[in-house]
């Protein structure tokens, strides 16, 4: 079972069919970074048709539920991804790629951050950071 569908069972979420097909192909993309218009684009070559707009709606519910997260700037297009905890993109200021950068222990900031929270009184369940700059295309 997909896990995008175990969360909205969980949370008490109607399984429709936009839902069903959107939340099989995240995680078939499990690790990559899809905007809204690419996965309306490979549902489309499914011959599955959800509108943009109901995308978009159950993108934002997956948000809310914590499964997914968004990234991107602010005047680029959104992309999403399964949640999976402690993460670092790279993302380009010249034309809005998102790279996943990979680090040799990625958890290490994530101890700091619950060390520093720990103290407020807050609980970490994951974070995110963007470092921001230019990718080898737009460098050149």
């Amino acid at each position: 079972m997909s896990t995008l569908l175990a969360t909205l069972r969980q949370a008490g979420c109607r399984i429709t069919g936009p839902r069903t097909a959107i939340a099989r192909l995240l995680d078939e993309h499990s690790g990559q970074h899809l905007s809204a218009r690419e996965i309306r684009t490979i549902l489309r070559r499914r011959r599955i048709d959800v509108n943009l707009a109901s995308i978009y709606r159950n993108l934002r519910l997956f948000e809310r539920l914590g499964a997914i997260h968004r990234g991107g700037l602010p005047h680029a297009h959104n992309h999403y991804e399964l949640e999976h905890g402690a993460e670092v993109h790279l993302v380009c200021t010249g034309c809005g790629a998102l790279m996943e950068a990979t680090a040799d222990n990625p958890r290490l900031p994530l101890r700091w951050l619950r060390t520093f929270a720990g103290r407020q009184g807050f609980a970490i369940s994951g974070f995110q950071v963007e470092a921001r700059g230019l990718c080898r295309r737009c460098s050149r």
